[in-house]
């Protein structure tokens, strides 16, 4: 070795090795024939701009700016080894206005937001090049800054998997071979090695829920290639230097423009429907009754009850004909039996459903009344077995019949969630109910300051929705009301064609239970811009 503590080295005509050490241009004479210095290195020139500390391992060249001339005059860039870049994480609204987040201040690189919407993923390069490459996630509610991977592991451009649980990034090695490595989100375990492509280091640009094939692969801009890789972990589709357009493919269809069309005066709030229904109300309407049910949602869509049930009371077995049902319990205790499942005690913040035609039943157990909110497909039709009484309905018999297959808990849906699990982040639950017909979506989040009065929200051409305040409250802004806040049990519906804008209230953490008839339910936004 001739020298430590150097690089870009060229020969000069004047008999020296000139190269770069952090800014600095050095020289030392040098015997081309014996291949030796000959002397001591000495400084040339200070600040003279150096490619180390950019930021982007790409760009991490060491390269010197700087020339000579065969008859040996120097030529150089002043601007030295540009100095740390230190970041702050910001939440930018949707009116521009910026709120700094409390996290340590670093040379931030990528930042990704995890699927639960509370913690930031980035990775920091720094001042030391082998050792500023790291993986960090920041929890904006315990506000405590956490490192997943280890100096040495030089890992960059991490990526959320889809349930916020791990973190799948580009780890590069001496000589600019890369290696794909997954490690937990919690920064408890250590990372693990999935694949190695050749020696350019694969980039992780999202994760999928089931993996994709390897060897897919199509052409990107100026001829790059992005590619597909399954593994045994189903990681990632991974690119090859451009891969944004990779992402944007995995992402879904970019926006479209269009007109939507808009009722000019949207029809307003018909029996029994009301913009908000406050649980409040409902108890002192009902107080001292321990079987009672009103009816909340009853639309083309969805019809949803609020419902109480005595100590001992029971439902009669019993299944739906074609949809599946499900409930929310705000109150008491409730023993479900459903056929294929153990039978389990469902309690205040439960979120449980059934398939069509799968019996079950429901009794309330303890000492006080249950309550629960109880959601069906519009127009549902209730089955009973053979040697029970149907419930008796008007101008509707009961005929004896012979009824083939049955729902399943498939693409996403469970028996039960407990909602308690979710808050305290054990439970990444967040579609419920995923249906053709129907669709029940959890959406968590802390408390922020209100959006600006400007942003009207989107809303829906064809689908009411409505919402279960799960927790916290939550603040509506919803066409032709004056803004109001909605506190825990209470619910909130607003009919198609109305703009509205939910966001959450208050100082601590909030969720809604949101309710349509839809699974992929367009959502038109104000189109500010042509484009």
């Amino acid at each position: 070795m001739l020298l430590s503590d150097a690089m870009d080295a060229r020969y000069a005509p004047s008999g020296h090795l000139v190269f770069m050490r952090r800014g600095r241009l050095m020289a030392a004479p040098f015997d081309p024939e014996r291949l030796q210095l000959t002397g001591a290195a000495v400084a040339v020139a200070d600040d003279v701009m150096q490619s180390i500390n950019v930021g982007n391992t790409g760009e991490e060249t060491g390269t010197g700016q700087y020339a000579f001339a065969a008859q040996g005059t120097l030529v150089y860039v002043t601007g030295g080894v540009p100095p740390d870049d230190a970041r702050e994480f910001v939440w930018m609204r949707r009116d521009g206005t910026v709120e700094a987040i409390p996290a340590p201040v670093r040379e931030y690189i990528a930042p990704r937001i995890s699927p639960d919407g509370l913690r930031i993923l980035a990775w920091t390069s720094g001042p030391d090049r082998e050792g500023g490459l790291r993986l960090w996630t920041y929890d904006a509610t315990r506000r405590t800054s956490t490192p997943l991977t280890s100096p040495g592991e030089r890992a960059i451009w991490p990526v959320w998997s889809a349930d916020g649980t791990r973190v799948g990034f580009q780890s590069v090695l001496p000589g600019g071979r890369g290696v794909l490595s997954i490690t937990s989100a919690d920064g408890r375990s250590k990372s693990e090695p999935v694949a190695s492509v050749g020696p350019v280091a694969p980039a992780p640009v999202s994760w999928t829920r089931d993996g994709l094939v390897r060897g897919a692969e199509a052409t990107g801009p100026r001829g790059r290639k992005v590619g597909a890789m399954k593994t045994a972990h189903a990681v990632a589709l991974v690119g090859w230097s451009l891969a944004w357009s990779a992402y944007a493919t995995a992402q879904g269809p970019a926006p479209q423009i269009v007109w939507s069309p808009k009722a000019a005066a949207p029809a307003g709030w018909t029996a029994p429907h009301r913009p908000h229904t406050k649980l409040a109300d409902l108890l002192a309407t009902h107080k001292g009754q321990a079987d009672w049910s009103e009816t909340i949602v009853d639309d083309d869509t969805l019809h949803a009850d609020y419902i109480s049930m005595a100590p001992g009371g029971s439902t009669p077995r019993r299944m739906n004909t074609d949809t599946r049902e499900w409930w929310v319990i705000q109150d008491g205790q409730i023993r479900f039996a459903i056929d294929g499942q153990e039978p389990f005690v469902a309690s205040k913040g439960y979120i449980v459903q059934v398939p069509y035609r799968t019996f079950y039943t429901m009794e309330t157990v303890g000492d006080r009344p249950s309550l629960r909110f109880e959601v069906n497909i519009a127009r549902a039709r209730k089955m009973y077995p053979v040697d029970a009484t149907p419930v008796p309905v008007a101008g509707v018999e009961y005929v004896r019949a012979r009824v083939a297959g049955r729902g399943t808990y498939d693409g996403g849906n469970k028996p039960f969630v407990d909602f308690n699990a979710v808050v305290a982040g054990t439970d990444k639950t967040r579609q419920f109910v995923v249906d053709a017909r129907g669709f029940a979506n959890i959406i968590l989040g802390r408390g922020a300051p209100p959006p600006s009065p400007s942003d009207k929200g989107h809303f829906h051409t064809e689908s009411s929705e409505f919402w279960f305040i799960l927790l916290g409250q939550i603040r509506y802004n919803i066409e032709g009301l004056p803004i109001f806040v909605a506190d825990q049990g209470d619910i909130v519906y607003v009919p198609n064609q109305r703009w509205h804008l939910a966001s959450f209230a208050g100082d601590a953490m909030s969720a809604r239970l949101a309710m349509n008839g839809y699974p992929d339910l367009a959502h038109s936004f104000e189109a500010r811009d042509s484009r």
